[in-house]
């Protein structure tokens, strides 16, 4: 089997936090990015084929770390959708090192930005390891473990090239928080042992999270949600999907997460795609009607699930 195939990285580490340090002492920036571009800029044929070979060259030599994690995604799983897209970011590989450069100062920035946001309004510090990548899958951020089980979670700028400032900072709030859900609401960011359960908990929260360190986008459900469609969208289905997902509530990720959770449509429901998101951040969006924010934020999955479940219950 043959991994995906073109990845180049830069990686963050974030070190443990003291409230009496100086923030922008904490976060060590290791980018791994720069080796690949520097190969890039020494190319002496610029076609396809040598993009292509420069891809397979430098995937799992810049990111060891990523080798597990990698060998999911493979050709045979893929297909032709897999090779479409490795094609067309072979092909846009200049631009894209282009955009890197320009994104770089602005992620960096808002990383520290939303660390301050979660230390001085949540009280929550940082133990983790974050990577952010650029890569062929369509998805533009998410959480996972390293081959030595640190919890980390990914930025791909293949996707988020185009993302304003405003979406940047929702995705980067997101993210970090699914670190601090993987250490105090004991909900584990490795899908093999999750539930759709665990998933919605995980994934609605998360949203809810970003809603309270981002007021400046109240009212504005489809930036935090991260699908400008779906709310309204949504509306006709509720019901509807709060009655599947109870049913659904223990059933292993890999069987049912296709219903909930991914960003394309649906072949067998109706449901609009990610409607597992929009239902989590509207039960915990009601639950901070009684349980302030930070203590909500704060409650572990068997805290959780308990009144989530009950929120289902009401979905008219």
């Amino acid at each position: 089997m043959i991994s995906v195939l073109n990845m180049f990285i830069i990686v963050f580490f974030v070190v443990p936090l003291s409230f009496l340090a100086p923030l922008h002492a904490q976060v060590d920036i290791r980018d791994r990015l720069t080796p690949f571009i520097d190969n890039y800029t020494h190319l002496t044929e610029h076609t396809v084929q040598a993009y292509e070979n420069l891809i397979l060259k430098n995937e799992f030599l810049l990111a060891p770390e990523l080798s597990n994690f990698l060998s999911d995604f493979t050709r045979s799983e893929y297909s032709k959708l897999l090779d479409k897209q490795f094609k067309s970011y072979v092909q846009d590989l200049p631009t894209l090192i282009l955009i890197y450069k320009q994104k770089k100062t602005e992620v960096e920035q808002l990383i520290h930005q939303i660390e301050a946001l979660y230390l001085n309004q949540l009280n929550i510090h940082f133990s983790h390891s974050v990577y952010f990548i650029s890569a062929l899958f369509n998805t533009d951020g998410f959480a996972f473990l390293t081959t030595d089980n640190h919890v980390a979670f990914a930025l791909n700028f293949r996707v988020i090239h185009t993302y304003s400032k405003a979406q940047l900072k929702i995705l980067l709030l997101h993210e970090f928080f699914h670190l601090i859900q993987n250490e105090t609401q004991k909900i584990n960011v490795k899908e093999s042992q999750d539930s759709i359960g665990y998933r919605l908990i995980a994934e609605g929260f998360a949203v809810f999270a970003s809603s309270v360190l981002a007021p400046e986008f109240k009212g504005n459900d489809g930036l935090y949600l991260m699908d400008a469609t779906l709310p309204t969208e949504f509306n006709k289905y509720a019901q509807e999907i709060a009655t599947a997902l109870l049913n659904d509530w223990d059933q292993p990720q890999s069987q049912k997460d296709h219903y909930y959770f991914k960003g394309s449509k649906i072949l067998d429901k109706p449901w609009p795609p990610r409607s597992g998101y929009a239902v989590g951040y509207y039960i915990a969006q009601k639950l901070s009607h009684t349980i302030p924010s930070k203590k909500l934020l704060s409650m572990d999955y068997e805290q959780l699930a308990p009144l989530v479940k009950a929120e289902l219950r009401k979905f008219k």
